[in-house]
C-alpha cells in the first residue's frame, strides 16, 4: 500500500540519521539547540534520534514530568527522565527544576493528587502547590 505510520517514520528517521552521516551533518548544523516539550511522552527510539541530532554539542532542553506519562502503548515511560539526566547530567550547564505551582486546580485538588502520586516508585519528589488566590 506505500504507506507509513508513526512507528514507521520514527525507525526511518533514525535508520536514515544513523546511517547517513552527511544528511546526520546538515541536520546538526541546522538545528543547534533542541528543545522538547512533554518529554514524558518520549520513547526509547526517540531520545536515540535526539541524542545523534545533539551530537557532541549537548544543546538540549526539555520539559516533562514524570508524573504524566500516559503514551506507554507507544513506548514512553518515566525511564526516559531519568535517562536524559543519566546522558546529560554531566553537562556543565546542566540543571533540573521541579515546577510545582499549579496555576489551573485549587489547593484542595492538588492536595488529592499529591496524595495519590506520592507512593508511585521511582519518580522525581515533588509537591503540587496552587498559585491561585
Amino acid at each position: 500500500m506505500n504507506v507509513i505510520d508513526y512507528g514507521d517514520m520514527v525507525l526511518l528517521a533514525y535508520k536514515l540519521l544513523s546511517t547517513k552521516k552527511d544528511i546526520l551533518q546538515n541536520v546538526q548544523n541546522h538545528f543547534r539547540h533542541i528543545i522538547i516539550d512533554e518529554f514524558q511522552d518520549n520513547n526509547f527510539a526517540l531520545n536515540e534520534i535526539i541524542s545523534l541530532i545533539v551530537g557532541k554539542r549537548n544543546h538540549v532542553t526539555v520539559v516533562g514530568d514524570d508524573d504524566q506519562v500516559i503514551y506507554s502503548f507507544r513506548g514512553a515511560s518515566s525511564y526516559n527522565i531519568k535517562a536524559f539526566k543519566q546522558r546529560y547530567g554531566a553537562h556543565k550547564d546542566y540543571m533540573s527544576i521541579s515546577l510545582e505551582n499549579n496555576y489551573r486546580s485549587s489547593q484542595a485538588i492538588l492536595d488529592i493528587a499529591n496524595n495519590s502520586i506520592r507512593h508511585n516508585s521511582d519518580r522525581v519528589e515533588k509537591e503540587l502547590v496552587s498559585a491561585i488566590n
